[in-house]
């Protein structure tokens, strides 16, 4: 079922993902994080199970892995997991 939503509310749904053996992040025994976002939405989608699978299976498709491959997970931990790696980067966020 979908709810319309009032013209003043700007609504972002976003998905979060653990990626495993993809070669955007190293290739076979990588894992890698990703997300997909939906911005701007007019409608709340059924963000059901249903809704994850099938974003999940676009991921893995985009990213050339099996579907196995892509692990949905919550914002918090795709933030822990990727908050540890950003020290590592070369580039400053500010530069962008």
């Amino acid at each position: 079922m979908n709810y319309d939503i009032h013209p003043l509310v700007d609504l972002k749904i976003t998905l979060y993902f653990r990626v495993h053996d993809a070669d955007i992040f190293g290739g076979p025994g990588s894992v890698g994080y990703t997300s997909q976002g939906f911005d701007h939405c007019t409608e709340v989608p059924a963000a059901d199970a249903a809704f994850v699978k099938l974003c999940s299976a676009g991921a893995a498709k985009f990213l050339g892995v099996p579907e196995e491959a892509v692990e949905a997970i919550s914002w918090q931990e795709y933030e822990a997991e990727t908050d540890e790696h950003d020290e590592d980067r070369d580039w400053d966020e500010n530069e962008l």
